[in-house]
């Protein structure tokens, strides 16, 4: 369905598999998998934590042991315990989601900004910023624990993680390391899938490890390997990463100025003939983002109501089990597919793999029908590797810094929004079809696929017109001189 990729190695580069470049990549995969182990661990333990301490605070004189065995489908709403359970749900959400949104948001400009640095500063400077913003965060929450402190000194960890990119801004990091290090479009897509999957393999390891971690040593502890692990990914990336970009400008920039360059590629007449290129993958990658994360907690609820009525860990099996055989096969059929289909089918086969996942589970009614869900979602992996690399692919090296930066910027649109998006369609519709928000989800990932099928042509009859490598060395090497300057 495409054409020759975009980008061939006809340009004189090293080879990607050099041992200095190897030993570079698996030290990335090797740290985010470290911090997106104790990014999981956390997210695990803090609404259980302001659960506790919610309870804590509204019922002094009422033990909240009987809330931990209640049943999520119980219904009997003369009964004062569930009177008591509700309340202390409903608060600690409110305080949850003003958490989230007081991380998320200041976290969508700054990943911006951040990201435009990292073609100036540098990318371990930055790599080391972002780093730095998780383990604040993770301690701040590890001493509120220790220290049974006032829930709202949270807000200085998440503020400083914030303030720092957020996880978003150590996506970025990781996706600029991998395209500086791989120079062909199969093998940059495939690191790229090397990476999702650390990260996807350390969120099995955190959901196994951290409930029998605080039902057996309560919320400390896990909070403590979780910061030791942020700590650690630190300081291998302070140690042993290596720097990648060789050619640096010699001022550095305004704030406006990097906005400039990371939104420059969708508006800036330096990029016409790309323009197109750029707006309709980020569109398809927006769209394919927003109902995947928003559909993490809508899952939980599902799950959780009747008539499935799981608990905490049957669920966290399902999802460790779920993720971990997704993300190892789909490694594996990612880089079969490579061999038989171009980048943009290999796109739209994962947009039609995730929209019959979610079109399957909103009519699950039985577990048996829930655990074979999965097997719809087989080959949904290479969508998000495949994206980021022919964006990756469009701009050169000195620019991969700020088309990232933009990529993350959708993306933490996508996670602040996702979930209160698609929890009020599911509130709205849970009373008829509770299924229908999954529907609604599988649209979102139709468009998608429309997006994509969009990107290809308009790929292929840019490829067409001129020789790729060369105008874009040429282009954004007058970009980066002449951009800069009008700016």
């Amino acid at each position: 369905m495409e054409g020759t990729p975009l980008l061939q190695s006809r340009m004189a580069q090293k080879p990607s598999t050099s041992p200095g470049n190897l030993k570079n990549l698996i030290l990335i995969n090797v740290v985010i998998l470290l911090v997106s182990m104790g990014t999981c661990i956390m997210t695990i333990v803090v609404p259980q934590y302001i659960y506790k301490r919610v309870g804590e605070e509204l019922y002094s004189n009422v033990t909240l042991k009987h809330l931990k065995n209640q049943s999520p489908c119980f219904r009997n709403i003369s009964d004062p315990n569930y009177k008591i359970q509700v309340n202390v749900q409903e608060t600690t959400s409110v305080r949850l989601t003003q958490l989230i949104l007081f991380n998320s948001i200041p976290a969508i400009f700054t990943v911006a900004i951040l990201g435009a640095y990292v073609d100036y500063l540098g990318r371990k400077a930055i790599l080391i910023i972002a780093l730095f913003g998780h383990f604040a965060r993770n301690l701040c929450l590890t001493l509120v624990i220790l220290w049974n402190l006032n829930t709202d000194y949270l807000y200085i960890g998440f503020g400083l993680d914030a303030v720092c990119g957020g996880f978003c801004a150590l996506l970025l990091l990781g996706y600029v390391f991998t395209a500086d290090h791989t120079q062909t479009s199969e093998s940059r897509t495939f690191a790229m899938g090397v990476l999702a999957v650390s990260s996807g393999l350390a969120n099995c390891l955190g959901y196994i490890l951290t409930g029998y971690l605080i039902e057996r040593l309560g919320f400390f502890y896990p909070m403590l390997i979780s910061s030791l692990l942020n700590c650690i990914g630190l300081a291998l990336s302070v140690i042993f990463v290596s720097e990648t970009l060789e050619r640096r400008p010699n001022s550095c920039i305004s704030p406006q100025k990097g906005l400039s360059n990371v939104f420059g590629f969708y508006f800036s007449k330096v990029y016409d003939g790309r323009r197109g290129i750029f707006w309709l993958a980020m569109l398809g990658f927006l769209f394919s983002v927003i109902s995947t994360v928003g559909g993490s907690n809508i899952m939980t609820l599902f799950m959780f109501d009747s008539p499935h009525c799981w608990d905490p860990i049957k669920l966290g099996w399902y999802n460790t089990i779920g993720m971990g055989v997704i993300s190892i096969f789909g490694l594996v059929t990612l880089r079969l597919m490579q061999l038989f289909f171009s980048e943009g089918t290999i796109a739209l086969i994962g947009s039609v793999s995730i929209a019959a996942y979610d079109i399957y589970l909103g009519f699950c009614n039985t577990d048996l029908m829930v655990y074979c869900a999965p097997l719809f979602a087989l080959f949904s992996f290479g969508t998000y590797p495949v994206i980021r690399s022919i964006i990756s692919q469009m701009v050169t090296k000195e620019r991969q810094g700020s088309i990232f930066a933009s990529i993350a910027f959708v993306e933490a649109i996508c996670y602040a929004s996702g979930s209160p998006v698609f929890s009020y369609i599911y509130k709205a519709t849970v009373g008829n079809f509770k299924g229908a928000v999954f529907q609604v989800m599988a649209a979102m990932h139709i468009i998608a696929f429309i997006m994509y099928l969009l990107l290809i042509k308009r790929r292929n009859n840019y490829s067409k017109r001129q020789e790729l490598p060369l105008s874009i060395q040429a282009a954004d090497e007058d970009t980066i001189e002449s951009y800069d300057n009008i700016n």
